[in-house]
């Protein structure tokens, strides 16, 4: 008998607690996976924690049905199981009445060759039921001995992954598991003796979020695991969670890529992702299934146990076959999880994500606009080409030309500049492009200094008219104005004589509009850097960028022609021996 999933109620923060149990249900539970209902309750588990994914389980694996178990029962109730169909629609399967045991397995209850899930529902009579534990399980197959790794990629973000480590190593659930937990530190500020017992660390120069999860996956191989589960370091876990997308990837009739449901870091009970599929011809454009759908909502999780097929799932968690995920080349950071997923379905791998199995990771539209946007716009487009969907050069180069105009005007020379920049690179692709470690390594230095990022706190203004509404006669003046690259209409400070503060999490162009001089900054750090409105750097860069247009168009057909190249030992060239 193996078990699935385990029922867990005691997570303390009340926006993640409300997908582990109803409100209604808090005052009854005991421990972090127990309950005791006093006479005449009747609660309902039915939180996105707690459903069982029907749907997935009859699509990929060959369990025809699961089961209850209930251990340490005192008292007496009624267990009842009801599924929830593709509309919505709820059906009672099972009616168990259960009373004093150890372990109480239910009778079977048969998986439905259709969309849905279950959940329990307990209801007590005369007398109070204590349960100690429950979990869902399956007793026609054993538990699973295949070799697994957790690889996690960690830069300078102690504060993230030492407390995971420290849930993963204390998890009883991955305890039972074959499992390695490797952590590959790009940054060499970890030790041994920072980490719990079993961990394995591996330190190397930094090759970003690529080259370490290309480490993890070199150990994978070399000790011949079966699974490995891409984690990034900066993101909440539940270790169950993981734990149930782990054993399902090991009953699954063949190989699959599968995700770990990203939650939203600020609404934690909305989802943000649930896998995703680009866009072919539209660089930067990602459709998220299921994005913002509120999960703490019962009426919406038959939305999320629906197998929906996508073209990838993204690294911050997703379960990998070992031996038939590719190697990429050293892409740094940025897209090399949508062409693994790519890459895995010309072999005829499906990208799946389990909605029961979630973990929570900063939104992304958080995160200011930085040099990584280099490796936004040259991996994107690298993806797009290697891809067997059709690409089509008029409209990527379309979404090229919007964002620079767009930033253009909103007077950030630094970052309309990148936007350039990216594609000039974008030009440069060829079979071997990766092959030159030297250039590489020069292009990221580029990278990591093109904004002149400081401090500029002092410079930051409170002005009044930094947040004043504009309305259509300002708009009106900004565009009489030449968006402030003419000297008509418009100010060159505020009237406190700073520039116009402007986050890079923001495009406040109706303010920013009328101010020849700028102030971008990472509302985080506080750290940003000056831009000043010249019609010579707008001409300049309008040109750099017509010219760079002009080779892509040039070059789209080789472009498409386009070969994964990732030769015997390339990756041992990069990596330091472990240790």
């Amino acid at each position: 008998m193996i078990r699935l999933q385990h029922f867990e109620f005691n997570v303390e923060h009340i926006d993640k607690r409300v997908l582990f149990a109803s409100e209604t249900v808090r005052p009854f539970i005991r421990g972090s996976g127990g309950l005791n209902l006093p006479a005449q309750q009747d609660i309902r588990l039915n939180q996105l924690a707690h459903c069982f994914p029907n749907h997935h389980y009859v699509r990929f694996t060959d369990i025809g049905a699961v089961q209850l178990r209930l251990s340490k029962v005192i008292g007496e109730g009624t267990v009842q199981v009801y599924f929830v169909d593709g509309l919505g629609t709820n059906t009672l399967v099972l009616n168990w009445a259960i009373s004093r045991g150890d372990h109480l397995i239910s009778p079977d209850i048969p998986l439905r060759h259709e969309s849905g899930y279950f959940f329990v529902r307990i209801t007590t009579g005369l007398t109070s039921l204590e349960i100690c534990d429950l979990a869902w399980v399956a007793d026609q197959v054993a538990e699973p001995t295949d070799k697994l790794v957790i690889g996690i990629t960690t830069f300078r973000r102690e504060q993230y992954v030492l407390p995971n480590l420290e849930k993963l190593t204390r998890c009883p659930e991955l305890g039972r598991l074959n499992l390695d937990i490797v952590v590959v530190d790009n940054g060499r500020t970890l030790s041994n003796n920072d980490l719990p017992p079993g961990v394995q660390l591996i330190s190397q120069d930094n090759l970003g979020g690529t080259g370490g999860f290309m480490r993890s996956l070199h150990y994978a191989k070399r000790i011949e695991a079966s699974r490995i589960l891409f984690m990034d370091d900066d993101v909440e876990i539940y270790p169950e969670l993981l734990y149930r997308a782990l054993v399902f990837s090991t009953l699954t009739r063949d190989p699959i890529a599968l995700g770990v449901m990203m939650m939203s870091a600020s609404k934690p009970w909305m989802v943000w992702e649930q896998g995703g599929t680009p866009d072919y011809s539209w660089v930067y454009r990602i459709y998220p299934h299921n994005s913002g759908l509120n999960a703490r909502k019962t009426k919406s999780l038959h939305k999320l146990n629906r197998v929906h097929p996508v073209a990838f799932t993204g690294w911050w968690g997703t379960v990998l076959p070992v031996r038939e995920t590719p190697y990429v080349p050293n892409m740094f950071i940025k897209s090399d999880d949508i062409l693994v997923g790519r890459m895995l379905d010309h072999q005829g791998i499906p990208s799946v994500t389990l909605p029961n199995a979630f973990l929570w990771h900063e939104d992304f539209d958080k995160k200011p606009f930085s040099w990584q946007f280099i490796y936004e716009i040259r991996n994107a487009c690298y993806m797009r080409f290697l891809s067997k969907e059709k690409t089509h050069a008029l409209p990527m180069l379309a979404s090229m030309a919007r964002l620079f105009v767009k930033y253009l005007m909103l007077g950030d020379h630094y970052r309309s500049s990148i936007i350039v920049w990216g594609l000039q690179e974008v030009s440069r692709l060829n079979d071997d492009y990766f092959l030159d470690a030297r250039r590489l390594a020069d292009l990221h230095q580029r990278a990591i200094t093109h904004f002149p990022m400081q401090d500029v706190s002092n410079l930051l203004s409170n002005h009044r008219d930094v947040g004043r509404r504009r309305g259509l006669f300002d708009k009106l003046l900004v565009v009489a104005s030449g968006f402030s690259y003419l000297p008509l209409l418009r100010r060159r400070n505020l009237a406190d004589g700073k520039p116009f503060p402007v986050a890079m999490t923001d495009s406040a162009l109706a303010g920013a509009g009328r101010f020849r001089n700028l102030l971008f900054f990472d509302p985080s750090t506080f750290k940003g850097y000056r831009s000043e409105r010249r019609l010579s750097v707008l001409c300049q860069q309008s040109l750099m960028f017509l010219g760079a247009s002009l080779r892509f168009l040039w070059r789209f057909r080789q472009l498409q022609k386009l070969k994964l190249n990732v030769p015997n030992g390339y990756w041992d060239a990069l990596f330091t021996p472990d240790h």
